[in-house]
């Protein structure tokens, strides 16, 4: 494949184990005309699904003399934007673009290219426009995920964090949860822009030391120094928060320290009037505060921070979010574990070859799924459903459905169609 125009000779010649050669074979030729024509353009371009930090494409199917072999997906950023750059290069006629920034207008092409290298006519360009996630919630993280070196944040936005030595313990608050060492052990979350929190904020962990958190020992916090929750200060060892509001460092302390091996949850807020500090759901320390809080690029950590305030214990069910939530929304948080699973499920229709293309996000990143298939117009249940078990977030049903017949699909995280 791939090959230039010309004429190509060719001789056989056999080799055994221990690799003498023996005589070649008679000589054949062959005379090839290079695959010059370019693929067809990719039909109907379609923003299947926009959710918070994330943009789900479907088109139809591009034809070709050979064959196509990928598809490039170009993306720019704003209304009316022209710099495309490529963002993807796949084989099928789904894509999901994640870790987007909520609230923002993204414009898309998509492209095909055959095996020789030729590159096809640009599809129709399709936008769409992240939205916010419902709340102000920017990341949760409820440590369920049990095994791997990476934590699932499952608010949409898809804040993963990087295990650095933290362990995995299922003697969480609520199931699963992280094990630190005090020394060594953080979770590192890459900077993202619905992380740098400005005019609202609220912090959220459940704690539990293993030994008593002597100075400043991190729960989390926006390096350096733009927003941390500390299970102990230098005040005492109590609790603390705090930030950079402009150019100018405040904190905020508990009025005792934390208890060694029980739960107790910590739990911050901003409002751009007061910043307040709660233990187990009441507030135990207030400051002033109107100037909104800076930001930076560099990453969050749990656990730790850049100085090196190793917290010593483990940590369950931390979320942030990017507004004050009220003391009600905060006990209700204080009671409720981060859940996570298949979300902003979506489909559409291949309009080339009338197949269904289905693409959804998991937030709890299971990777196999179930995928059901009922004919409607309305099933009451997918017991006996066309099943398949899939890897990854897309799925094409194989089989093309016929006009004016109504189908529903169900998914969701199954390793069989049990």
């Amino acid at each position: 494949q791939g090959m230039n125009s010309g004429t190509y000779y060719y001789v056989v010649v056999a080799r055994d184990a221990v690799g003498n050669l023996g005589p070649s074979s008679n000589q054949a030729s062959a005379t090839v005309t290079a695959d010059t024509a370019p693929p067809g353009t990719p039909a109907g371009l379609t923003v299947a699904n926009a959710g918070p930090g994330q943009i789900s494409l479907f088109w139809g199917t591009a034809t070709d003399d050979v064959g196509v072999k990928d598809y490039l997906v170009d993306r720019c950023t704003g209304l009316g934007c022209t710099g495309f750059a490529q963002i993807g290069k796949i084989t099928g006629t789904a894509f999901d673009d994640l870790g987007l920034t909520a609230g923002t207008t993204y414009r898309y092409r998509v492209q095909a290219e055959d095996a020789r290298g030729n590159l096809g006519a640009y599809s129709n360009v399709a936008s769409g426009t992240t939205t916010a996630v419902s709340g102000g919630l920017v990341a949760a993280w409820g440590f369920n995920t049990s095994t791997g070196a990476t934590t699932a944040d499952v608010s949409g936005y898809v804040n993963s964090g990087t295990l650095d030595g933290a362990a995995w313990t299922a003697q969480g608050k609520f199931g699963g949860a992280l094990s630190f060492n005090g020394s060594t052990s953080q979770v590192t979350v890459a900077d993202a822009a619905s992380l740098d929190l400005t005019s609202g904020m609220t912090v959220e962990a459940w704690v539990k030391p293993s030994v008593a958190p002597l100075g400043w020992r991190a729960v989390m916090a926006k390096d350096v120094d733009r927003y941390y929750l500390m299970a102990g200060t230098s005040n005492q060892n109590f609790p603390g928060v705090g930030g950079t509001f402009g150019t100018t460092n405040q904190n905020v302390f508990g009025t005792a320290p934390l208890p060694v091996g029980s739960w107790t949850h910590l739990a911050a807020t901003y409002d751009q009037a007061m910043i307040r500090l709660y233990v187990n759901g009441a507030q135990v320390a207030t400051g002033a505060q109107t100037t909104a809080l800076s930001t930076s690029t560099s990453a969050l950590t749990i656990g730790a921070d850049s100085y090196g305030e190793f917290f010593q214990g483990v940590l369950d069910e931390i979320r942030i979010y990017n507004r004050a939530l009220s003391v009600s929304e905060l006990r209700t948080d204080m009671n409720t574990p981060v859940q996570g699973g298949v979300v902003q499920f979506s489909l559409g229709r291949d309009l080339a070859t009338g197949s269904v293309v289905l693409s959804w996000i998991d937030s709890a990143l299971s990777g196999t799924y179930r995928v059901r298939r009922a004919t409607g117009p309305t099933p009451t249940d997918f017991s006996a459903a066309t099943c398949w078990v899939v890897q990854g977030t897309t799925f094409t049903d194989p089989a093309p459905q016929d006009n004016g017949v109504s189908y529903d699909y169900l998914v969701d995280a199954r390793s069989s169609c049990q």
